[in-house]
């Protein structure tokens, strides 16, 4: 029986970075959630510590994302947004507006695969 593969994270194109936005439900909470406690104890917690906190999360699902399987129109653009939130992955710096704008690309790349697609997409008004 030949060995199963694994991945700790997600591996592949199109999975890992589900998995990634699948992060977006918890990001406006956690936030929210980090700011009152930055309000209360300013010496523990840092005012961008629940932005920061859900990108480490949610990027560990890049670390096997494979790029290199996008679309030739998307390639550069899906290396630019995997590098981006591994290099920002520990950054306590990161604002909020900073980590929306990476959950919002993953969710524009899948729009453009959808277009790639001959689907024709119409954006969320609620997402």
């Amino acid at each position: 029986m030949p060995e199963k593969l694994t991945s700790e994270f997600g591996s592949g194109f199109m999975y890992p970075l589900a998995l990634f936005i699948a992060h977006t439900s918890e990001l406006r909470r956690v936030i929210s959630d980090y700011k009152k406690l930055a309000e209360s104890r300013p010496g523990l917690f840092g005012k961008n510590a629940g932005a920061s906190l859900v990108l480490y999360a949610a990027a560990d699902h890049l670390y096997e994302f494979d790029p290199e399987k996008a679309p030739k129109i998307l390639k550069d653009r899906c290396i630019k947004f995997r590098d981006d939130c591994l290099s920002n992955r520990m950054n306590n710096g990161i604002t909020p507006d900073r980590v929306f704008n990476m959950f919002e690309e993953a969710k524009t790349i899948f729009f453009e695969l959808d277009k790639l697609a001959g689907a024709s997409p119409i954006e969320a008004d609620y997402a």
